[in-house]
C-alpha cells in the first residue's frame, strides 16, 4: 500500500487546493458545514457512511549489534489501519440528537517477528446535547458514545472489548470565519487475550480548528491537536509508555445537493511518531 509520509503529503495539500479552486464561486456569510453537523436538525434524521485508514511507523531500538557495541540495530514497525463506519443520526429536539453507529475494522501490522493482523465489529450508542447555543457565549455542544456489543478476532482467538467516550465541543462565529475547539477522552475496557489480561491504554485529544465558509456549497477546515496514548499494560504490567502526538488537519466540506454533502479531511503528525490518516464521509438527509 502507497505510503503517506514526507513528501506525499504534501498531495493531500494539493487536492485541497485543486478542490477549492473548481468549486470556488464567491464568498458567503453562512456557517461553515461542519459547524453545521454537529447537531441533527430537530425531527430529521441524517444516514453516514466514513471511511478511514490511517497509517503509522515508528522506530524501535532492539538492541545493540554486538557484544559491547556502542552502535544499535533499530527498525520500523508499520501499522495500517482501515475502518468503515455507517451511522443513523435522529434529531431528537432543536439541541439533542441520538445515534448509531456499526463499524468494521482491520488492523495490519509489519514488526521485526513478522506480519500480524486483526478484524474487529462494533456497535455505538451514542449522543450529542447542544447546552448553550451561540449568543453572547460561545455554542457548547457536548457528545458521548457507548459501545453496545462488539468482537475482534485476532490470532483465531477470540477477544472482546468495549469502549467508552464522551466529548466537548465549542465555536465562536467571527465572520466569515468561525473558530472552534474540541477535546474527546476514549476509555478502552481491559480485555482477556489467551490466558491473560490486556488493558489498552486510554486516548484523549484535543484540537483547535479554524472553519471557513467559502460560499453555501464549499467549507474549508485547518487546524492543529494534541493526542495523549496512555500506557497498555497486560496483567498489570506496562507494555508501553505515555505517548504524546502534535497533529495537524487539512479538511474540505461539500454539499453535493440540498441533501447531500461530503467531508475529506487529511490529518498526519508534526511531533512524535510519524502517522498520517485520511478521511472521507458522505451524509445524507432525509
Amino acid at each position: 500500500m502507497p505510503s503517506l509520509y514526507l513528501p506525499r503529503r504534501m498531495r493531500f495539500q494539493l487536492i485541497l487546493l485543486g478542490i477549492v479552486f473548481f468549486y470556488c464561486a464567491g464568498i458567503g456569510a453562512q456557517p461553515p458545514l461542519e459547524i453545521e453537523n454537529l447537531i441533527a436538525p430537530q425531527h430529521s434524521i441524517k444516514f453516514s457512511v466514513k471511511l478511514d485508514y490511517l497509517q503509522t511507523r515508528e522506530l524501535v531500538n532492539v538492541g545493540p549489534l554486538a557484544l559491547n557495541s556502542k552502535n544499535s540495530l533499530v527498525q520500523f514497525n508499520r501499522f495500517e489501519t482501515a475502518s468503515a463506519i455507517s451511522q443513523v443520526r435522529w434529531g431528537l429536539g432543536s439541541r439533542v440528537e441520538l445515534n448509531a453507529s456499526y463499524g468494521h475494522q482491520t488492523l495490519d501490522a509489519s514488526m521485526g517477528i513478522g506480519e500480524q493482523g486483526s478484524d474487529r465489529e462494533f456497535l455505538l450508542i451514542g449522543g450529542a446535547w447542544e447546552v448553550s447555543p451561540e449568543n453572547s457565549t460561545p455554542a457548547l455542544v457536548l457528545n458521548f458514545s457507548l459501545e453496545a456489543a462488539g468482537n475482534s478476532y485476532s490470532h483465531e482467538k477470540y477477544i472482546y472489548a468495549k469502549t467508552q467516550s464522551v466529548g466537548a465541543t465549542i465555536y465562536r462565529s467571527l465572520d466569515p470565519v468561525v473558530l472552534s475547539a474540541s477535546a474527546n477522552y476514549t476509555n478502552y475496557e481491559s480485555r482477556p487475550v489467551g490466558v491473560v489480561q490486556v488493558n489498552p491504554g486510554d486516548v484523549a485529544s484535543f484540537h483547535s480548528n479554524l472553519n471557513f465558509a467559502v460560499n453555501h456549497r464549499l467549507s474549508l477546515l485547518g487546524g492543529v491537536g494534541l493526542r495523549i496514548y496512555q500506557p497498555s499494560t497486560l496483567n498489570g504490567m506496562s507494555l508501553s509508555s505515555r505517548e504524546t502526538f502534535l497533529l495537524t488537519k487539512l479538511g474540505v466540506g461539500l454539499r453535493l445537493g440540498r441533501q447531500s454533502t461530503l467531508f475529506a479531511n487529511t490529518e498526519f503528525t508534526l511531533a512524535g511518531e510519524e502517522s498520517a490518516s485520511l478521511m472521507l464521509e458522505w451524509i445524507y438527509q432525509f
